[in-house]
């Protein structure tokens, strides 16, 4: 059992007791209960450091502990003794232990005055022999301890109401605090530790006055010890909001740093929201557009799907959608927008697609999400051009990878791929050995010549004829299809738009699905070299 876990335990078990208490104030078992539970707990501790408390200043401490628990048990033995002798005792109160107790009262007082003292004392010869870790733990905890047992007699012994329990149950209440708001490590400033100090001694005193018959003796004074009380655990009140005060304060400096990628995670999903669902009837339109590509029934990948508006359009058309969207995030978000059903299913993956399966550093940007990749050349590229100068990859995560071969084998042949991985377009296609009837992937200007590359990649493939669409437009930027060598001169010598764009290709021959056996081998002798 680690230390903590013990604080727990203790914490929780003192509270129970207290509760107890509480609930029925008088015929309760509390006091034998804290003496069998404070000799286990403390011989607990003791085992928590090897060989226990060797020092001469813990073995001071431990006769605090032993003093108060030696009083508890004689108070409720002369309870016993005094009330429940008596057949007819079981629902008479205990005694007032100044008006019954007689002369052995200062016998206890001077008990607990010694047990007071030697709190000083043992701090002196700790600071004589040098404090160690333990006996600084087994002082707090004694002297949280010795509160908890003074709050208990003074409630049920003397005139104070059930309020000065809260004197024992503070220190207590603020251990189980410590799991919802983690303590300062940081040490307190000599004045915090000296109020602290100041205030637990304050209350210690207080209550050891209190059962002094003295104290009782005419009108002013009975209602000394309640004044005196009060102030004194407001005192302590006082000292534990302060740690509590600090413990939050600390807290909240420590996660701004969290609460700040938090807000710019939330920025840049509400501007990815607005960019693809803000904009009227845009679902309408890309579902008419992608009409000319896509029938009921059949499938279509969405590859690098973010918030899925080309899922939108393609659930409008009944078409079985394969979303795939390697950001945590957003692939979270797909699966609440798009829930299963009958017509337009939609299958979300939460992984990315590449040249080969395994798992791959996804570098994500939190303010601009759309541009997150897992092609680190790809943003040496961009990096330096105006378009990206506000834009960072603050962070990276480990995300799986998959191929479109293996996507094809366990969502069966697409009709229509739409690839947008931010400059790792070329490495899906690798990943790919069919010809697809169509598919679209995004270019831009900056990194031209990727695109080519990917255009060479197609027509090893397949024959195809190319069209390109500018941003987000849902029309065609040619009146007509075109081939390799012309779409390659468009995006390159004819671009006059300094946004990007997609380039669609379909087979100019519908029927053309098969792969040339030879681009395996030719593959595979790359890969060697």
């Amino acid at each position: 059992m680690a230390l903590t876990q013990w604080r727990t335990l203790h914490a929780i078990m003192v509270l129970a007791v207290l509760s107890d208490i509480l609930l029925s104030p008088q015929a309760n078992l509390a006091p034998p209960i804290l003496v069998v539970w404070g000799f286990g707990a403390f011989f607990t501790l003791t085992r928590l450091h090897a060989g226990g408390p060797r020092r001469k200043a813990d073995l001071i401490s431990s006769l605090r502990l032993l003093i108060a628990l030696g009083v508890v048990l004689s108070l409720y033995l002369y309870e016993l003794h005094t009330v429940y002798e008596a057949a007819s005792a079981p629902g008479i109160e205990p005694p007032h232990l100044v008006s019954d107790g007689g002369a052995w009262v200062y016998v206890l007082f001077g008990l607990l005055a010694v047990a007071e003292l030697t709190d000083f004392f043992d701090g002196r010869v700790a600071r004589a022999e040098g404090v160690t870790r333990f006996g600084a733990v087994w002082d707090e905890e004694i002297d949280a301890y010795f509160v908890l047992l003074l709050a208990v007699i003074a409630q049920r012994y003397t005139d104070l109401g059930r309020w000065v329990l809260l004197a024992g149950a503070l220190r207590y209440l603020y251990v189980l605090s410590l799991h919802l708001i983690p303590e300062t490590p940081v040490e307190r400033s000599r004045a915090g530790a000296l109020f602290a100090k100041t205030a637990c001694a304050v209350v210690v005193v207080t209550l050891i006055g209190t059962v002094l018959p003295a104290a009782h003796h005419s009108a002013i004074s009975r209602s000394l010890p309640v004044h005196a009380n009060a102030a004194a655990l407001g005192l302590l009140a006082a000292s534990f909001g302060w740690s509590w005060y600090r413990n939050l304060r600390d807290s909240y400096r420590a996660a701004a740093p969290r609460r700040a990628e938090t807000f710019t995670v939330l920025r840049g999903l509400i501007r990815s929201l607005l960019l693809y669902y803000a904009v009227p009837l845009r679902a309408r339109r890309r579902a008419a557009f992608y009409r000319a590509f896509l029938s009921p029934g059949e499938t279509a990948f969405d590859i690098g799907a973010h918030l899925g508006d080309r899922v939108r359009a393609w659930r409008r058309l009944g078409v079985r959608s394969v979303a795939v969207e390697p950001q945590p995030v957003f692939a979270r978000l797909l699966r609440r927008l798009y829930p299963p059903r009958r017509l337009g299913e939609v299958t979300v993956l939460e992984a990315a697609v590449g040249a080969e399966r395994g798992s791959a550093q996804l570098r994500i940007s939190d303010a601009h999400p759309t541009v997150s990749t897992l092609a680190a050349d790809w943003i040496a590229e961009v990096g330096g051009h105006a378009g990206f100068s506000g834009v960072s990859w603050n962070r990276s995560v480990a995300v799986p990878v998959t191929t479109l071969d293996e996507l094809i084998e366990n969502y069966g042949y697409p009709t229509f791929v739409k690839i947008d991985v931010e400059g790792g377009e070329e490495a899906v296609l690798q990943g790919l050995s069919v010809a697809i009837p169509a598919l679209s992937f995004e270019f831009l200007p900056e990194t031209r010549e990727r695109a080519q590359r990917c255009i060479a990649r197609l027509e090893r493939l397949g024959t195809y004829e190319y069209n390109v669409v500018v941003g987000e437009r849902t029309e065609f930027l040619l009146t007509e299809w075109v081939g390799p060598a012309q779409i390659a001169r468009t995006i390159t010598e004819s671009w006059p738009y300094a946004k990007s764009g997609d380039i669609y290709a379909r087979l100019a021959a519908p029927g053309e699905t098969s792969f040339p056996r030879f681009i395996a081998a030719e593959d595979a002798a790359t890969n060697e070299h």
